[in-house]
């Protein structure tokens, strides 16, 4: 960042030459090293998608064993419902 910084130039509107962009010096792992880091987070980022669809279709499970009377709501709207009638309880 400071080599960037270096080399802006205005004082209002601060800005750099493209042609002082090509001369930076970037620091890139050797190929097989970023080959195993894309796999260590296709690995990880296949984790959380299936997390994600385990709660999504738990989700999906407890709406439709809802009463039919009651309209199917988010469940950060419903921790909030919770939350408010536990505050309503506490200062009662």
């Amino acid at each position: 960042m400071e080599q960037v910084e270096s080399l802006m130039i205005g004082s209002t509107f601060r800005r750099i030459n493209v042609g002082q962009i090509h001369a930076f010096w970037i620091c890139v792992p050797p190929l097989p090293e970023q080959a195993a880091i894309a796999a260590y987070l296709d690995k990880e980022t296949a984790k959380l998608d299936a997390l994600v669809r385990k709660v999504e279709e738990a989700v999906e499970r407890l709406q439709d064993t809802a009463p039919p009377s009651s309209p199917p709501r988010s469940p950060a709207r419903s921790m909030r419902d919770l939350a408010a009638e536990r505050a309503k309880k506490v200062d009662a």
